[in-house]
């Protein structure tokens, strides 16, 4: 819905500026979008065109701030061996987010801040993990399989 506010301009208007007659304090156009102003130059005469807009500058200011929830990027399998330390980065398209992982075995672990799984086999076994990227918009799953290998038999 469209609605107009308009008020009196009188001789001696100028195009809008940004001096505080710009807007008067007897002007109020809340949850409304001020559009075109005028005003002389030693009188409050004011002129305006007012939208009125669905949401508040606040709440658009708000929902335009929140990002999306985050989604990994990253690899859905990865390979180790048995007595060598492995490395994975979990990879998101948002780089403040923070990492989780479920079903690690005990001698690996993630870096909540960089994403980091890490650890040293201690057997030769597939591994479903769950690892989640969040932010303050949501949350983003991804099985990760991890298959670990014997180690390399001795020459």
């Amino acid at each position: 819905m469209l609605k107009f506010l308009s008020l009196s301009s009188g001789s001696g208007a100028r195009p809008f500026s940004t001096s505080p007659c710009a807007r008067p304090k007897s002007v109020s156009c809340s949850r409304a979008l001020l559009v075109g102003a005028r005003c002389a130059v030693r009188s409050a005469v004011f002129s305006a065109v007012c939208f009125s807009l669905p949401v508040s500058f606040a709440e658009a200011a708000a929902r335009a701030e929140k990002p999306a929830p985050p989604a990994i990027a990253s690899s859905a399998s990865a390979n180790g061996k048995v007595g060598e330390m492995f490395s994975h980065r979990v990879i998101s398209s948002d780089a403040r987010a923070t990492y989780r992982a479920r079903n690690l075995p005990p001698e690996f672990s993630i870096n909540f801040a960089t994403g980091v799984i890490s650890g040293v086999p201690i057997s030769a076994k597939s591994f479903t993990i769950i690892v989640e990227a969040s932010n303050e918009a949501g949350t983003h799953q991804q099985e990760l399989r991890l298959d670990v290998a014997r180690e390399n038999p001795k020459k």
